[in-house]
This record gives structure tokens, sequence and C-alpha cells, in this order.
């Protein structure tokens, strides 16, 4: 059975992640992808979108959970915790979001600056989730801590082995319109 470290880094990294998508990277491109403009307005989308996705996400595993009247007090203080702890993913995103990317790439300081703020975000946002996760714990019994803890694996095993099989990682890669991050393409000339 999994323990509460298992629940607690699993939720984390799931409900981190729904973020954490929100502001990936795309790779240079040259002449090929989305213009700048277009990059930016899908940014603008994803991001303007976030709350609905996590509210989303909160509502299926509400669902799916099988949360019963004796823990609907603990999971609504959960889920005001949860999207409270989503506010600097939510405030960096946007930021990126309204920023217009620069004709050339940046310097290498500015472009650790930046890879920082995403990363301080995050770091943020885990922390307020964790102990949003360390609070519900209690509430609930091992078959929703266990039926929680696969939910979670499996959201965040599908984000990150999209993004870091391959050449690329997954900050190198850039969200759809619907703000799934694409898994990584080999090079030219190789197959998977």
């Amino acid at each position: 059975m999994l323990g509460r470290k298992d629940l607690l880094a699993g939720l984390v990294v799931g409900l981190a992640l729904v973020g954490g998508t929100a502001i990936a990277q795309t790779a240079p491109k040259g002449d090929h992808g989305p213009s700048p403009e277009r990059r930016q307005a899908m940014m603008q989308r994803v991001c303007a979108e976030m709350p609905a996705r996590l509210a989303g996400r909160l509502a299926y595993s509400e669902v799916k959970l099988g949360i019963n009247d004796q823990q609907k007090s603990a999971w609504q203080t959960f889920t005001q915790e949860a999207k409270a702890a989503m506010q600097p993913m939510q405030q960096h995103c946007n930021e990126r979001a309204a920023t217009a990317r620069p004709a050339t790439p940046p310097d290498a300081a500015t472009q650790l600056a930046q890879r920082e703020k995403g990363l301080t975000a995050m770091l943020e946002t885990t922390k307020g989730l964790r102990q949003a996760v360390e609070k519900l714990s209690p509430s609930l019994n091992d078959e929703q801590k266990k039926q929680l803890a696969e939910m979670v694996a499996r959201i965040g095993h599908n984000q990150w082995a999209r993004g870091m099989h391959g050449k690329h990682m997954m900050h190198r890669q850039g969200p759809d319109p619907a703000g799934n991050v694409s898994p990584p393409q080999p090079p030219a000339g190789q197959t998977r």
C-alpha cells in the first residue's frame, strides 16, 4: 500500500503540473512552428484557462474519490487551499503571457533568471499544495488515499514521461492550444 509520503508527493506533482504545463517554454524552431504572436496568444489562453482546468481536476477527483458527507468540509478546505497554492504559478504564467518574446534569444543570465522565476513559482505552489494535502490526508480512508495516489501518479507520470524522454526536457516543449504538452520528437532521421 502506498504511504502518506507517496500520496503527498503524487498529489503535489499532479496539481503542480496543472500550472506547470502552462508555463512550459517552446524550443526555438526557426522558420517552423507558430509565429511569436500566435505563441503568445496560445500562452494567454492557457493562462486564462488554468483556474478552470484546476477546478475541473478537483471536481473529477472529488467524484472519483467518493468524498462522503463527513469529508465534505475537509475537501472544501482542501480545494480552497489548492486554489490559493496555485496563485504563484498563475501569476508567473500571466506575467509570461503578457511579455512578448524577443526577436533574438536573451542572454544566458536572462534565461537563467527566467527559469529561476518559474522554478520559484513551482516551489511555492508545491509547498502550498503539500500543506493542503497534509491537512486533507487524515480525513481520507485508506482506499481513498490509494485511489488518489494512483490518479496523481498517472497524471504526473504522463506529463513527465512526455517531457523527459528523448532529447528535450519538459521545459523545452510548448503547450498546444488545449494546454497539453506535446511529446518530444526524435531528431531527424531517427525513429522511436
